[in-house]
């Protein structure tokens, strides 16, 4: 291995493996200090020469060693900032100064600024000292960084694979890097949801103004006040709509880039004899990922915060109202986890016998003379029977579960419904509600029930997210190959091997072995 002989080289890998691996720590993960370090000089030594033309090299170099997922780009200072803050972690280094930056983050006008030289390595600071520190002096300056991903490929794998992660678990990991995006929908649908109870207040209001009088202004004033409302209601959805869709880009775009970056790494022992095509079928799943959870985003988001809001609203009128909320909540858990029980450990099953056919059928087509002659052709039929028997069966035992749920449901719709009406009734009759209170009462628990009426198709749709999740759970728990020590080979010259004192036996037992010791060898 060549060795750099420059006055500023052990400087610049100081730099280099001090900024990774607070990088590392600033992203809460545990880095070895002499691994990084023993990682950027074997990235100088693989590209000799002046650190202010190959700095950038030796990061990529040390990162790929390290796994970290990393690219070279000339950007100007606002593109910098934007992918800054995008989650993306910055590593400059000042030519003219030889000086070492890392940004680890920056949240509106505040920077996680990392500088070795400085008294305070690890720091917050603003936006004008960062631009200062950089010397730059346009914001369309072109600056040359290294951009390292802020999520490591194999963040979304079990780093125990013996250990598989659950469905729910690596859901949640999937959607972590959209949790700022999933707040912006949360309360979109929150205020959405205040805005829908408009229409039953407006309701109350125009029973009372219709019962006290015959005024037409104040019918005028109600819909036209009920119209803004709505229309705002409106307004927010579609920007719900929107926000969803780039989740979805999103979600597809890291998945890709995920395997990508796996697949053409992997430790092909671990496959245990599994086809490589077979199993990256499962990729198809991401697009149920992507619909059921555009789904769940906006359907089921707007469900469980207009069932808590109107229930809110029905608590205020009168505390027997409040306590049948109570009861209404406790129905409608009961219905999920008491009669859910086992339905996502169904969904998995069923989903592996479809994909176990889809291998099947695979090998008939890829194999098609091989079942053609002495009863090939029988045994595919048979076999395909079989395999179509036991998704049935698995088919079956989750639609059990899922079609008691949708009974129940049914049922409580139909039970809380009239409950509230004789409820209502008696306390009207008893002067304790209003006639204006009751329509809107009863037109707020028709819209919790009617959305709980839907149950069933919001459930099967969870259900079937998880099992889609477990199934991409396979490709990202696909083992990599360790990459670590020299990366690259130096273009100065050829590469030489050297063998010492190499030992073979084709046994365990020195009285049987056979084979060669002590062998050594230079390939120049």
């Amino acid at each position: 291995m060549e060795l750099i002989d420059r006055p500023s080289t052990d400087s610049d890998v100081e730099s280099a493996s001090w900024l990774l691996e607070q990088l590392d720590a600033e992203s809460d993960l545990l880095a070895d200090r002499s691994h990084v370090r023993h990682a950027c000089v074997d990235a100088a030594s693989a590209w000799p020469g002046d650190a202010r033309e190959l700095w950038w090299r030796w990061i990529l170099e040390a990162g790929e060693s390290l796994g970290f997922v990393g690219r070279a780009l000339d950007c100007t200072y606002d593109q910098l900032l934007e992918m800054g803050r995008a989650g993306g972690r910055l590593i400059i280094r000042v030519e003219s100064t030889g000086h070492w930056f890392g940004v680890a983050c920056i949240r509106g006008r505040a920077v996680r600024l990392l500088n070795a030289a400085a008294s305070e390595p690890c720091r917050w600071t603003s936006l004008a000292e960062l631009k200062s520190s950089l010397e730059v002096d346009a914001r369309d300056q072109i600056v040359r960084c290294v951009v390292i991903e802020p999520e490591r490929p194999g963040d979304l794998s079990s780093h125990d694979h013996d250990h598989h992660l659950t469905p729910l678990a690596r859901c949640w990991a999937l959607l972590k890097p959209e949790a700022g995006d999933i707040w912006i929908i949360l309360l979109f649908a929150l205020v959405a949801g205040v805005l829908a109870m408009a229409t039953p207040l407006a309701i109350e209001a125009l029973v009372s103004t219709v019962t006290f009088g015959r005024l037409l202004q104040p019918i005028v004033v109600l819909s036209l006040m009920l119209l803004a409302f709505l229309a705002f209601q409106a307004s927010i959805r579609g920007m719900q709509t929107y926000v969803v869709e780039i989740i979805q880009r999103r979600l597809f775009a890291r998945i890709v880039g995920d395997l990508a970056y796996r697949l053409p790494r992997a430790d092909l022992e671990s496959m245990h004899g599994h086809p490589g095509r077979e199993l990256v079928n499962r990729f198809f799943d991401v697009v149920t990922v992507q619909k059921i959870t555009a789904q769940l985003l906006l359907d089921g988001v707007s469900v469980v915060l207009n069932t808590l809001i109107g229930m809110t609203v029905l608590g205020f009128y009168h505390p027997w109202l409040l306590g049948f909320d109570v009861v209404l909540l406790a129905m409608i858990a009961f219905a999920i986890l008491v009669l859910g029980r086992g339905a996502v450990k169904s969904s998995i099953e069923e989903s592996k016998c479809k994909y176990r056919m889809a291998a099947w059928l695979e090998d008939l087509a890829g194999s098609p003379i091989a079942f053609r002659h002495d009863g090939g052709a029988q045994f595919a039929m048979e076999r395909a029977n079989r395999l179509t028997f036991e998704y049935l069966s698995e088919r079956r035992r989750h639609f059990r579960i899922l079609m008691r749920q949708i009974i129940f449901a049914l049922g409580l719709q139909a039970m809380a419904s009239t409950a509230l009406l004789g409820l209502g009734g008696w306390l009207v009759i008893d002067g304790q509600l209003t006639l204006g209170q009751l329509v809107a009462a009863e037109l707020i628990v028709t819209m919790i029930v009617g959305s709980f009426a839907k149950l069933g198709k919001h459930m099967e749709s969870y259900y079937d997210l998880m099992a889609s999740v477990d199934k991409l759970g396979y490709l990202f728990d696909i083992p990599m190959e360790r990459h670590t020590g020299l990366m690259s080979f130096s273009k100065h010259g050829p590469a030489s091997v050297e063998v010492c004192e190499l030992q073979y036996s084709t046994s365990g037992h020195a009285a049987h072995a056979s084979g060669f010791s002590s062998l050594n060898l230079t390939i120049p």
